[in-house]
């Protein structure tokens, strides 16, 4: 069976192949430490997918909103925290919501833009959306968290093999021994303005032998470090922190694969 789907999140069985992707926990740890440096804050984390950066926080001890336009991807959320402590249970709450159009809930200490979040979005007029919500939905002096990739100057060649299929994410076996294989299809890129756009298909492989396929169209556009420092200031943040990722946490040098900001409402 074939059908045409708009999001590879709610696809069946890719939150659990997902989860065997990312699996870093720098981030997670970066998080903590600036929790516990603030006096018990209500932290909102949109994008929150299956709950990596968002269950350590709760059983941490911390208050905690995740949004994700994902059921699929709360589904598993709820599956996860299901099995803790019903103190731990209780400090999170998950909303299903579209992080451009919905009203985010506000006075929030800290707000987390982690996990490669801003490329998740088709445009830099989406991106900069997202961080004037997020500037809307912190307290004043609250902090916001938002870490991706850097990429500066053109769009790679890599990105660019228009027509040809590649194996990509998600690719994978489910405990219950579903297979996923995905695959992407350059279709259109603007090197200049590094935007990409792709055909997506996944094809699932069943116990019983029975196979489904689904496709989708994605366009994405990787954000450099300047990008994000222009957004941050355009909306008024001061910017108290610049690092080359969460691992070493090295100060960020133009160049760096990795862009962190720390800024402050």
């Amino acid at each position: 069976m074939q059908q045409e789907s708009a999001n590879v999140y709610d696809l069946p069985h890719v939150a659990e192949v997902y989860d065997q992707y990312e699996t870093a926990n720098h981030d997670v740890e970066f998080l903590l430490e600036l929790a516990r440096s603030m006096d018990r804050p209500r932290i909102l984390e949109p994008f929150c997918g299956t709950g990596r950066i968002l269950i350590p926080l709760v059983e941490a001890g911390y208050e905690v909103v995740g949004m994700d336009i994902a059921a699929g991807m709360l589904q598993h959320l709820r599956a996860k925290l299901a099995v803790l402590d019903p103190s731990v249970q209780e400090r999170a709450r998950l909303i299903q919501a579209d992080v451009l159009t919905a009203e985010w809930p506000t006075e929030f200490d800290l707000v987390i833009l982690g996990g490669n979040c801003l490329y998740e979005l088709a445009a830099p007029e989406e991106q900069q959306q997202v961080i004037g919500k997020a500037y809307a939905a912190l307290k004043r002096g609250g902090l916001l968290f938002v870490d991706n990739d850097n990429m500066e100057g053109l769009l790679p060649a890599s990105w660019c093999d228009i027509g040809v299929e590649k194996e990509s994410f998600p690719t994978g076996e489910c405990p219950h021994g579903v297979k996923i294989r995905g695959y992407t299809q350059t279709l259109w890129v603007d090197r200049q303005r590094r935007l990409w756009k792709a055909r997506r298909r996944i094809e699932l492989i069943y116990p019983d032998g029975e196979t489904e396929e689904l496709s989708w169209v994605q366009q994405k556009h990787p954000v450099s470090a300047d990008e994000v420092q222009a957004w941050l200031e355009a909306y008024g943040f001061q910017i108290v922190g610049v690092y080359a990722g969460t691992g070493e946490r090295k100060g960020f040098t133009p160049g760096a694969k990795r862009a962190t900001f720390l800024a402050r409402k």
